[in-house]
């Protein structure tokens, strides 16, 4: 009876999976991007999570009554779903711990509190009352997400800040490296001064710093965040006609994010 009910949700999910072909491309192709591109996961998953919501709320929705019967009827089954979810947590918490990746929650006292309730939510799994699980998956989502929206408030805060301060203080052409589109909005479409503008540059590979490439591509200024990738350096020490002017940083749970503005002296 197991095997039976984990192949007939197996048999869901891939039959809306072939009713689906568009839909199922573009989601396989994003989670496919996150091993060519792993600093830019929430970017990736943000346009998938409808339709992985939609999976699971069918799956829900068809299996809970019988997966609580099967893992009452099958002992092996029962400790196999207890161990497999135990497992995922306890790999969540050390890969957290090594990498401490922004959008998976590293604010200490939420994500204990989290934790916590994943540990409840997998007896509630057991319950016979599926709307106190359903109730709490969704209290569990809704702090994830609250909590991870605040933190970005502060990752993206110091992009902001040099973006305000250079269509303040600054005139001419502006390179940026952030992928976030704040710095787009500022330079070219807010209208707040009609002096500057931005495109695209990225100036941390070695070979755009080069003086004649930066004259002919007719740049006056650069902003350079690691708000993608906090492993970014970049080091000006060969490159005498760049000069940092002003830089904007915050440390968020250890790590420090921050966004410089580098002048180019002609």
């Amino acid at each position: 009876e197991a095997r039976a009910t984990i192949k007939k949700n197996l048999k869901d999910v891939i039959s809306i999976g072939n009713e689906n072909l568009g839909v199922s491309a573009f989601v396989i192709a994003e989670l496919l991007l996150v091993l060519i591109w792993p600093a830019a996961i929430p970017r990736i998953f943000t346009p998938v999570l409808p339709f992985l919501i939609i999976l699971l709320t069918i799956n829900l929705h068809n299996g809970l009554e019988n997966f609580r019967s099967v893992m009452k009827d099958s002992k092996k089954m029962f400790l196999f779903f207890l161990s497999s979810q135990f497992f995922l947590l306890f790999l969540y918490v050390v890969l957290q711990f090594k990498y401490r990746l922004q959008f998976l929650l590293p604010i200490k006292e939420v994500f204990i509190v989290m934790l916590v309730l994943q540990v409840l939510l997998v007896f509630l799994q057991l319950l016979k009352n599926k709307n106190v699980f359903l109730v709490s998956l969704a209290f569990v989502v809704f702090g994830w997400s609250l909590s991870t929206v605040f933190l970005h408030k502060d990752i993206f805060k110091v992009v902001r800040q040099a973006n305000v301060y250079a269509t303040s203080n600054l005139k001419g052409t502006v390179g940026y490296n952030d992928v976030s589109s704040v710095s787009d909005w500022y330079l070219n479409q807010a209208g707040l001064n009609k002096s500057i503008s931005g495109r695209f540059f990225d100036l941390t590979k070695k070979s755009n710093r080069e003086y004649d490439v930066l004259l002919e591509q007719g740049f006056d200024y650069f902003l350079v965040t690691n708000e993608h990738n906090t492993d970014l350096t970049i080091d000006l020490s060969s490159w005498p006609h760049l000069k940092v002017i002003k830089s904007f940083s915050s440390n968020i749970n250890g790590k420090t994010f921050f966004t410089n503005i580098i002048e180019f002296e002609k």
